[in-house]
């Protein structure tokens, strides 16, 4: 099963830094290239080794349920954090696509 989710790069120092949001793993490299590959990398860790709830949880819904955050404020969170960055020159969004084969 593939899923699309949210990559946000951003520079800090002599790296990038990669989170997807909707999730909430990160991970880091030395080129927005790197930093995306491991990020990718890290979401399909996540996948093969959370629980079904932590997975469920973790997602967004497919139907919206008022008491669960919907993509859209779990992004504009994200971009909240990184307008808060005082030393971010480069950020990027970029769509993550990842392959699991959890039935959820």
């Amino acid at each position: 099963m593939n899923i699309t989710l949210t990559g946000v790069i951003e520079r800090e120092d002599d790296m990038y830094v990669a989170l997807c949001p909707e999730i909430g793993v990160a991970s880091q490299g030395y080129s927005v290239g790197e930093a995306r590959a491991n990020l990718i990398e890290a979401l399909e860790l996540f996948f093969e080794c959370a629980g079904d709830a932590e997975i469920k949880h973790s997602l967004p819904a497919k139907s919206h349920d008022p008491s669960q955050p919907t993509l859209s404020d779990q992004l504009a969170k994200a971009v909240a954090r990184i307008d808060r960055l005082v030393n971010a020159s480069e950020v990027y969004l970029t769509p993550i696509e990842v392959t699991h084969n959890r039935k959820i």
